[in-house]
């Protein structure tokens, strides 16, 4: 079995994933009910997600995984949610892409 390569431990991935998930939960949560927030929260949160992106991408190229090309253009069309998913299935994409 291929050891997977990876620059950021996979529960600093989970943390990183999980505390975006929140943040953009919120925003969606204060945009529909219309409760003021802090106007810095807005840029944390596309700064997280930026970030998570960006992780994410790099542990895929950098790690042999089952069709990759998908992945890397999910995560621009829905990144939240292709985040939570990849973080979901990636040791079983690891040893599917070996």
């Amino acid at each position: 079995m291929k050891k997977s390569i990876t620059y950021y431990s996979p529960k600093t991935l989970w943390a990183i994933v999980i505390i975006g998930l929140l943040l953009y939960a919120y925003i969606i949560y204060a945009k529909i009910n219309k409760v003021d927030y802090p106007d810095f929260l807005f840029g944390i949160s596309i700064g997280v997600f930026i970030a998570v992106i960006i992780i994410l991408i790099s542990d895929m190229v950098n790690n042999k995984i089952n069709n990759k090309n998908f992945w890397i253009l999910s995560m621009f069309i829905m990144s939240p949610v292709a985040s939570l998913i990849y973080m979901i299935q990636r040791n079983k994409l690891i040893r599917l892409g070996v």
